[in-house]
């Protein structure tokens, strides 16, 4: 048991120092908007700290799609700070560049705009801060379509420690599980509902939930022949949690987030 309880605090400093800070959103379904309206996020706790898209479609108004920013947030511009920037997957966020609050300020528009061509799957790039001197940097998937005739938010995200973080980059695709060297995975993580374990169960198998205080929250027996077991976690509090699978006289572990 010590060395289990080693092995967790290890894990656990290892998780929440790497991975555990960014805070993921998937948009589920995507949400497209064509017609007079936006779309709101809103990623901090302060009220009135949000970032929104805007579709104005109303004749004789041009086509245009804006973005607009609400208390302590901004948004990345371009290097001559008058347009909001656009952003491929990979690209870095974080304090460098012009920061402004966005005030309708035009991503597509007739000829304004750096979001008029190749603006499939791109970033916007947000910061925002949490009644507190610290920004947190962040980042919006979306598509707008050829003219402004709509466009479509698909995920965000942001890094709760403060650090610089890459467009596109969540806990769900990038290396988020950490592991004992043993086969088990996790996905989603973070997860609400349910999470799944990638994996073949060849044996029965006793897999055991517990808290960051090795307090044991739930247990259940897998079956022998399942395969990609799936677990319902929606009565547990929001947290971080090992997973603990035993199998034969070797215990496997892993962590995940509950949203």
């Amino acid at each position: 048991m010590k060395k289990l309880l080693f092995t967790f605090s290890m894990l656990l400093s290892c998780y929440i120092s790497s991975h555990a800070q960014i805070v993921y959103h998937d948009i589920n379904p995507d949400t497209t908007v064509n017609t007079w309206n936006g779309f709101t996020i809103a990623p901090a706790t302060a009220s009135i700290t949000d970032l929104a898209i805007w579709l104005h479609s109303v004749p004789p108004i041009e086509l245009k799609v804006i973005i607009a920013t609400d208390g302590d947030c901004e948004i990345l511009f371009d290097s001559a700070g008058m347009l909001a920037a656009k952003l491929d997957s990979g690209d870095i966020i974080g304090s460098s560049g012009i920061w402004l609050a966005a005030n309708y300020d035009i991503l597509d528009s007739g000829n304004i705009g750096n979001w008029q061509t190749n603006a499939t799957d791109k970033y916007i790039a947000f910061r925002f801060r949490n009644n507190t001197p610290t920004w947190y940097y962040g980042w919006l998937k979306m598509t707008i379509d050829t003219g402004a005739v709509s466009f479509t938010v698909k995920e965000w995200a942001y890094d709760a420690s403060g650090n610089e973080i890459k467009a596109g980059q969540a806990s769900t695709t990038g290396v988020n599980t950490v592991t004992t060297g043993s086969p088990l995975s996790i996905y989603p993580n973070p997860a609400c509902n349910k999470i799944q374990l990638k994996m073949s169960v060849d044996e029965n198998m006793q897999l055991s939930i517990a808290d960051i205080n090795m307090n044991t929250v739930s247990s259940v027996v897998i079956k022998k022949g399942q395969h990609d077991p799936t677990i319902d976690i929606s009565t547990l509090a929001k947290g971080i949690y090992c997973i603990m699978a035993q199998k034969g006289g070797d215990v496997y572990t892993s962590m995940f987030v509950k949203q």
